[in-house]
């Protein structure tokens, strides 16, 4: 986000918050019996909407766009929870390190320090996997959200980075201790 609060130019922003004030729900449980709920207390919810929930007493444009992001989110979802169910059968889930730069003890050289952790997809885990395996998973498209998967994870240290250059606001990352 930017000083105004915008989102620059191109940024990817999170299905999960591109839905929102409209957020799924189900009846008892039941995934076949999906309903969408407004947060009526969402500040962009208004008396006066440029984009009006209901024309005539029926789904506006708006809503039912906002309808059919929300089942197509819902069925996403349900194939990302398949997705991790397979990579946890598979046992090709690991514990990652998330490290800042800090300098050394001499002033002038840097280690890195961890702050943190993840769980993510292993490269060891999958080179080790066997043959059969590995072409199932190529056949099934396993093998290229596996692939995204690690190029997503690979972000981290990208954002812990430039976090470190840009803190939001009352963050304390990035500032001298006892500064923030």
């Amino acid at each position: 986000m930017d000083a105004d609060g915008l989102m620059p130019d191109g940024a990817y922003v999170p299905g999960f918050l591109r839905r929102y004030p409209f957020v799924p729900a189900t009846n008892n449980g039941d995934p076949e019996n999906l309903m969408v709920c407004i947060d009526r207390e969402a500040s962009v919810i208004s008396d006066k909407p440029e984009q009006p929930f209901f024309v005539d007493g029926k789904p506006s444009e708006f809503t039912n766009r906002a309808i059919e992001f929300i089942q197509n989110y819902e069925v996403e979802t349900q194939g990302a929870r398949n997705f991790v169910k397979v990579m946890e059968e598979l046992d090709l889930f690991d514990t990652h390190d998330v490290t800042i730069p800090q300098p050394g003890p001499d002033g002038k050289s840097v280690v890195q320090q961890k702050i943190g952790e993840f769980v993510g997809l292993s490269q060891d885990k999958l080179n080790k996997l066997p043959a059969e395996k590995v072409v199932e998973l190529r056949d099934n498209g396993g093998l290229l959200a596996i692939y995204a998967q690690m190029i997503s994870q690979a972000n981290w240290q990208r954002l812990v980075a430039q976090e470190m250059k840009n803190p939001a606001p009352g963050d304390a990352i990035g500032t001298p201790a006892g500064k923030a």
